[in-house]
């Protein structure tokens, strides 16, 4: 009895010290949370603020030290004075990341647009108030991205901030930091991550809402997790509703960035389709076209001469794209969300359907460049409008045929604010600028100066279902809006790949 009673009480004893040697195994095995105060202290020396020093009307259509542990006074020293930047022409957000040894700049593509020249004129602010002079290496207005490189590599206080591997979830901490209003530099703002994959403004997907406040001045500025590390670039809140803030998720970022640094451009497919999906609209109080998709999935309205599509697939306008590389197709967005995942080279697999009819092509996909963006260009305006546009040392010129009805252009009135009947004013005008209307106030216009850069701003708006766009007849300048569609209450958001 009492050895039983000596072996009970033993056996407890051991077990109990298994256990608490477990526990102490397991949290000794468990790897601490860094100190969030040190982490976004480390990420402040990889935070920039941009400052343009030359700009011009429009905006440019891109296509396509030590480690900081030893700095403990960083954000005293970059919050110790203000940033004088009353003179910037334009300012925004970026931050470092570092290729094969090679420091660079990420930001928004909408940030460095409005520049006059791509190697001068572009300055950035570390934490410490140091200027650094950039030039552009590359950018993408479709993901809204840009990569500049240091005119001068940087000394080693410029801390990289690195592409976070994790797969981020909802509810997961992130922090946003820039240069809100672009007088707070170094503001750090906390949130949660709120949903993912959502359509950013050219209706593509692959963006992250969270919680984490922006404001005009943070565009390009990171969005990092509690480990400091890259979730995304922040690019857009919203004014209307509070807690719905964008940023271009980190693997794509990724991916658009080595583009950039490799070739200058994100590499794409180019097949000569052009898509579309009715849409009814409608004109809010302040004219803002407000939408609502149709019953009907995206239709193949034509191909474009001489592109890989004109081979096999010149016969099958009006078809319905029922599936692509055997995902089931519903909208453009599902559409564009494979196209932008596909590099020249890539076959585009397609299923379609009219009158019970069921036809499978493939088409090997070519290299976007600016020679197929001009064909873009060309082939748009004649098709559609019956304008052919021609060129001479002075830009792109519209050439109007005469007597022809534009039922669907629309002229802005300055002194109404509305949108009215439009009439040709002239039988020739230059092209100077294209884009969106917004609304009133908002006009999302890239420049013109030669054929590609009209095909880059077709593919960017007609996503949307109209088309903004600027005539000039050498004296005066005006805006026009053109609906892709036939009837009055139906709009065509097509897309151009």
């Amino acid at each position: 009895m009492k050895t039983s009673t000596l072996f009970s009480r033993t056996f407890v004893i051991l077990a109990l010290n298994l256990i608490v040697f477990s526990a102490c195994k397991h949290a000794a095995e468990k790897p601490q949370q860094p100190n969030i105060s040190d982490v976004l202290e480390k990420a402040l020396t990889g935070v920039v603020t941009i400052r343009l020093d030359e700009i011009e009307a429009g905006k440019n259509a891109f296509g396509f030290a030590d480690d900081g542990s030893n700095k403990l006074n960083v954000s005293d020293i970059a919050y110790s004075e203000i940033l004088k930047l009353e003179n910037a022409k334009g300012t925004g957000s970026g931050f470092v990341i570092d290729r094969e040894g090679k420091k660079f700049i990420v930001t928004n593509a909408h940030v460095v647009e409005p520049i006059k020249s791509f190697d001068k004129n572009i300055v950035a602010y570390s934490y410490d108030r140091k200027e650094h002079n950039l030039k552009l290496v590359g950018a993408d207005s479709y993901y809204d991205i840009a990569v500049l490189e240091f005119i001068s590599q940087p000394d080693s206080d410029l801390v990289p901030i690195e592409f976070a591997d994790e797969n981020f979830r909802i509810g997961q901490t992130c922090y946003a930091i820039g240069n809100p209003l672009s007088y707070f530099p170094y503001t750090v703002t906390q949130g949660i991550i709120s949903a993912k994959n959502r359509p950013g403004i050219c209706s593509k997907s692959g963006y992250i809402q969270s919680t984490a406040m922006l404001s005009s001045g943070n565009s390009g500025g990171p969005l990092i997790n509690e480990n400091g590390q890259l979730l995304g670039v922040n690019t857009l809140g919203t004014e209307k509703a509070q807690q719905l803030n964008f940023s271009l998720e980190s693997k794509i970022v990724k991916r658009v960035v080595d583009d950039l640094i490799k070739f200058g451009r994100v590499r794409r497919a180019y097949f000569g389709l052009e898509i579309f999906q009715l849409n009814r609209y409608y004109e809010d109080k302040d004219e803002n076209i407000v939408t609502e998709v149709l019953n009907e999935v995206p239709k193949l309205y034509d191909v474009i001469p001489a592109s890989p599509a004109a081979t096999n697939l010149a016969d099958y306008s009006g078809y319905e794209i029922i599936s692509a590389n055997n995902k089931e197709i519903t909208s453009n967005e599902d559409l564009i969300e494979l196209l932008e995942s596909m590099i020249p080279g890539d076959t585009f697999r397609l299923t379609l359907e009219k009158d019970g009819i069921t036809k499978r092509e493939e088409i090997i996909g070519a290299e976007l460049n600016d020679e197929r963006l001009s064909e873009i260009a060309v082939y748009y305006f004649n098709e559609h409008y019956n304008i052919k546009l021609t060129n001479n040392n002075s830009g792109i010129i519209l050439n109007f045929p005469e007597g022809k009805q534009y039922n669907t252009f629309q002229a802005f009135d300055p002194q109404t604010k509305r949108f009215r009947e439009y009439v040709p004013r002239a039988v020739q005008s230059y092209l100077i600028a294209m884009g969106n209307t917004l609304d009133l106030e908002d006009f999302d216009l890239w420049r013109i100066n030669d054929y590609k850069d009209v095909g880059n701003a077709l593919k960017l708006s007609t996503t949307r279902g109209q088309i903004s766009f600027v005539e000039y007849d050498g004296k005066t300048s005006w805006i026009n809006r053109v609906l892709i569609s036939d009837r009055k209450d139906i709009i065509s958001k097509t897309i151009l790949y």
